[in-house]
């Protein structure tokens, strides 16, 4: 096991943020079904709700939102600070943990998380980069940064050959249901919120959950999940995991 842990850099950057929300937007304009609504237009104001739904919503628009958005709260910095120093405390023995349970060190040396005021949550593996929602609590935001982690981790040494098995769709719901592991020992130990993940990948958690419980065993669980999703007729015309919300 490696004895320096790789460090997560908290920062914002208001482009980063346009862009963020330009993608959620996108996104739910050309997958309305994929998305839930409230997700993504209950933070947009009335006008640019109507805008959004008009077809007519530019890039300015968002932007100028975004910097409001940014000015009202005028606590992106004091969060980075709490958070930072928060996760920090916590670092060490999370990768400790991750490299145990999975039995893979980590690669990267160092992450970055950037704040977004938007709902969702991209990250990106080429980049070891993701975001966390700046309006929620540390213990929400420290659970997101663990949460998004072993996305990369997982999708860094594995991520190929489950995709080689699985539709795009699958694959990404294999990735988002693991993260109950999270909620497991050493990690529910470390960690001080629960991995809630998505309602809709609740069963197939349980399955997961299941199976973890008799056979501690990360390959085999990964495995399990490849055999469960394989069943399951899905379109292979998901979002890519490296644009997934997280």
């Amino acid at each position: 096991m490696r004895i320096d842990m790789p460090k997560v850099n908290f920062s914002y950057d208001i482009n980063s943020d346009v862009k963020n929300w330009n993608r959620i937007l996108k996104n739910f304009k050309n997958n309305p079904h994929d998305i839930s609504d409230s997700l993504v237009l209950s933070f947009l104001p009335p006008k640019m709700k109507t805008a959004f739904k008009e077809n007519v919503l530019s890039d300015k628009m968002i932007k100028d939102f975004v910097k409001s958005d940014a000015k009202q709260h005028k606590f992106h910095e004091k969060t980075i600070t709490t958070l930072e120093k928060n996760w920090h405390e916590i670092e060490p023995s999370f990768f400790k943990a991750l490299i145990k349970l999975t039995n893979k060190e980590i690669e990267a040396k160092q992450y970055t998380a950037q704040l977004t005021t938007a709902s969702l949550c991209p990250y990106d593996l080429n980049h070891n980069w993701f975001m966390v929602n700046a309006f929620h609590n540390t213990e929400k935001q420290i659970a997101a940064v663990a949460h998004e982690l072993f996305h990369l981790h997982f999708l860094f040494h594995f991520g190929k050959k489950t995709q080689k098995k699985l539709s795009n769709n699958n694959a990404q719901k294999l990735t988002e249901a693991l993260t109950f592991l999270l909620n497991t020992k050493p990690l529910s130990d470390i960690l001080p919120a629960k991995d809630k993940g998505y309602s809709s990948h609740n069963k197939l958690r349980k399955q997961l959950a299941k199976h973890w419980e008799e056979n501690q065993n990360f390959l085999n669980l990964i495995e399990c999940g490849v055999q469960i999703l394989s069943k399951e007729k899905e379109p292979k015309d998901g979002l890519k995991p490296l644009t997934k919300q997280g």
